[in-house]
């Protein structure tokens, strides 16, 4: 019955990162990160990739940041951060939190540990398997 319980919340923690993704700016490293967010239903114009290049990223999040100003909206004011759990993903994860805060905005770096953890994930690009395998050993 506990087991019952504790799977029925990280099914429900799970979903509640999946609207997070869908709801705020989310900046990955690569293409492949990118189309692992857009398979899951995710909105091209909110994800943002490293690969672009740092002025273009640094350009998208200021104009974030004067969107912001002008706006109530928290998707706009929090960026979600999924680099990848390696070394550079790591490194990628503090420089962009700082130019992050550097345009004014908050950096969230919480999801990435957390959905890492839960779904053994090191690549961000495997996200859409690893999310399907451990939604089904949870079951309904």
């Amino acid at each position: 019955m506990r087991v019952r319980r504790e799977e029925r919340q990280e099914r429900k923690r799970i979903e509640q990162y999946l609207y997070d993704f869908r709801d705020h700016i989310v900046i990955v490293e690569g293409i492949k990160d990118r189309k692992a967010l857009l398979d899951l239903g995710c909105d091209e114009d909110k994800i943002l990739c490293i690969s672009w290049g740092w002025e273009k990223l640094e350009e998208m999040l200021n104009r974030l940041s004067r969107l912001s100003d002008t706006s109530n909206k928290p998707e706009i004011k929090r960026v979600i951060v999924l680099t990848d759990l390696d070394r550079t993903g790591e490194r990628l994860a503090r420089e962009v939190s700082d130019l992050i805060l550097s345009c004014g905005l908050k950096p969230d770096t919480r999801i990435r540990r957390e959905l890492s953890g839960v779904l053994h994930l090191r690549y961000w690009e495997n996200l859409p398997v690893k999310l399907a395998k451990r939604l089904k050993e949870l079951g309904d």
